[in-house]
């Protein structure tokens, strides 16, 4: 199972919260956090410091990955500026589309295989491999 959490500070977490997320996040990506968060972090980013992790440049990243179960020591790296914001919702919609759409027919005939029981390829959402 995959699930993103994305919170700006630890203490907007319940101590429960906190200590399940800390204690079983096999990925942990942090970007400039401020120096009470940096402190508890860095302990879990070595040899990075609660200097390194609250002084990261914009767009720069700490990342813990976890690669074939195993999770790596700590590297760092940049990302990309986001684009420019789409304000034209019909070109929104259209990218979404694009993107994720599939022929109703298909969708349908997917369905009731489904509830018939047997199996279906269609995938629903994001293709895996990074085609989109």
């Amino acid at each position: 199972m995959g699930l993103v959490l994305a919170h700006q500070y630890l203490g907007q977490l319940t101590d429960d919260v906190k200590t399940a997320v800390l204690g079983t996040a096999r990925t942990q990506v942090v970007f400039q956090v401020e120096y009470d968060d940096a402190n508890t972090l860095a302990k879990r980013f070595p040899p990075l410091t609660q200097a390194d992790l609250s002084g990261l440049a914009a767009f720069e990243v700490a990342l813990r990955p976890c690669v074939d179960g195993t999770t790596l020591g700590p590297v760092t790296g940049r990302t990309l500026p986001l684009p420019d914001p789409v304000t034209d919702g019909a070109a929104l919609a259209r990218a979404s589309r694009e993107r994720f759409g599939r022929p109703r027919a298909e969708v349908e005939a997917a369905s009731g295989r489904r509830i018939e029981g047997g199996t279906t390829s269609l995938r629903v959402g994001r293709e895996r491999g990074g085609a989109a």
